[in-house]
């Protein structure tokens, strides 16, 4: 049976954007923030008038996630098809 991932979330700032944004992250049980092992990445971006904690909220995704060591990034990009744009 495969470990567990860790749901995390958080900001980051966006220099295109000049402020910060909200994102979800989803690291597996084997990830350590100062180890070497290196992993594979997936940005799993949400629909229109939705955001960030989509994925996390509407489906079960640490548990589909979970045979795979991997990282899932979910960066919110409100309702600008991920565009850098600093207007709404």
């Amino acid at each position: 049976m495969a470990s567990a991932h860790e749901l995390k979330h958080g900001r980051f700032y966006s220099p295109s954007l000049g402020r910060e944004m909200g994102l979800s992250v989803l690291l597996p049980a084997v990830y350590a923030p100062l180890g070497t092992r290196r992993f594979p990445v997936a940005y799993v971006l949400h629909g229109g008038e939705s955001n960030h904690r989509e994925w996390s909220e509407r489906m079960a995704l640490a548990q589909m996630a979970a045979p795979y060591p991997m990282l899932l990034v979910m960066p919110e990009g409100e309702n600008s098809l991920y565009l850098n744009s600093s207007g709404p």
